[in-house]
């Protein structure tokens, strides 16, 4: 079968749900920089540029490997309209999209413990190289500003889990406590501490925009 899909398959039928599934994952993140249908549209540019690799994902003929293949697609569709709402954000923010910080984990735990400290010079720690793997990017526009900024977000995203995440979070790099400590507090297992952090941590991740675009 030839790779390229032409443009009255009824499999772009397919293609405009799953773009719409991509679409609103990522304005779940970026909506107040991006509109809905914009992410879309962006996903679907990607998807017809890209149709030999629609076509790989979907013409499968096991119905098992034919699922792997619609999740692959998904999520390949929304890292395009990721891309555009991050340029679309940097647009409105003032700033150039290649000077924007992805989060790590490592990063985005030193930015809940300057969160949590109320300290705003604990924010030039934070965004040293070595926390972010390597070279720094190029320098933010407004560098003091900036950092505030994603010590905000980091408040903002640790509103949006749920209470007792946020309280493993918060007492484990705010307070440090321990996690037997955070285990009788909870009344919860030792292991179940660890879960709920490191399934925290992510979440927090992920509502900041992810690792990397």
């Amino acid at each position: 079968m030839s790779d390229k899909i032409s443009r009255d398959d009824p499999i772009w039928e397919e293609v405009f749900d799953h773009a719409s599934v991509a679409a609103g994952r990522v304005f779940r993140r970026f909506g107040r920089w991006a509109a809905f249908d914009d992410l879309r549209s962006a996903a679907l540019e990607y998807a017809w540029r890209r149709s030999d690799l629609v076509s790989s994902f979907l013409h499968r003929e096991d119905e098992q490997d034919r699922r792997r293949g619609t999740t692959a697609l998904i999520k390949t569709l929304e890292r395009a309209a990721e891309r555009y709402a991050r340029k679309e954000k940097a647009v409105a923010s003032g700033y150039r999209v290649e000077d924007e910080y992805f989060y790590s984990e490592a990063l985005t735990e030193n930015l809940i413990l300057a969160y949590c400290r109320g300290d705003s010079d604990a924010a030039g720690q934070v965004l040293d190289p070595a926390e972010l793997g390597g070279k720094r990017k190029t320098k933010p526009a407004n560098e003091g500003g900036d950092m505030l900024a994603m010590i905000s977000d980091v408040g903002d995203a640790l509103n949006k889990v749920d209470a007792r995440t946020r309280g493993v979070l918060v007492g484990r790099i705010g307070y440090d406590l321990t996690v037997e400590q955070l285990a009788e507090s909870w009344g919860v297992s030792h292991q179940r501490i660890t879960q709920i952090y490191q399934r925290g941590l992510r979440q927090v991740v992920d509502l900041l925009g992810g690792i990397k675009p």
